[in-house]
């Protein structure tokens, strides 16, 4: 049985399971991925210092958004042959393409950033001990 304290947690969390699992679906592109590798994924990166979350229940939530939007043909995930295996459909049309875009325009962005953050935090101060005249002490 389901508690309800469970129940307003998958509602509060679901966007952000959503998107992490999108995030992942994307960037694993045709090859797919197995249910469990994509719970342990969005597990890893939905705990934290100060969250707690509990592995089984971010399980169930993975593996009922795979089994709910995976039931067509033009839905945004398709199953694979392989059992348990999903992947983003891509004749699923616009979403499906919009979702990759996205994704890998952020990674890129990212990347970006980090380089230019890093070229910028090089220590340009002075120093307080003067090394270099080490004769006149």
């Amino acid at each position: 049985m389901v508690s309800s304290a469970f129940v307003v947690f998958i509602r509060s969390q679901m966007t952000t399971y959503e998107q992490h699992i999108l995030r992942i679906l994307s960037e694993v592109g045709p090859k797919g991925i197995s249910l469990g590798l994509l719970a342990k994924h969005v597990y890893n990166l939905s705990s934290g210092l100060f969250t707690n979350v509990v592995y089984d229940d971010v399980y169930r939530v993975v593996q009922q958004y795979l089994l709910s939007h995976s039931v067509h043909p033009r839905d945004l995930v398709e199953r694979m042959e392989k059992r348990g295996y999903y992947r983003l459909n891509a004749s699923a049309g616009e979403a499906a393409h919009q979702l990759i875009l996205c994704f890998s325009t952020d990674n890129e962005e990212e990347e970006e950033l980090l380089f230019t953050s890093s070229l910028s935090n090089q220590d340009t101060s002075l120093s307080l001990f003067n090394f270099d005249d080490e004769e006149n002490i």
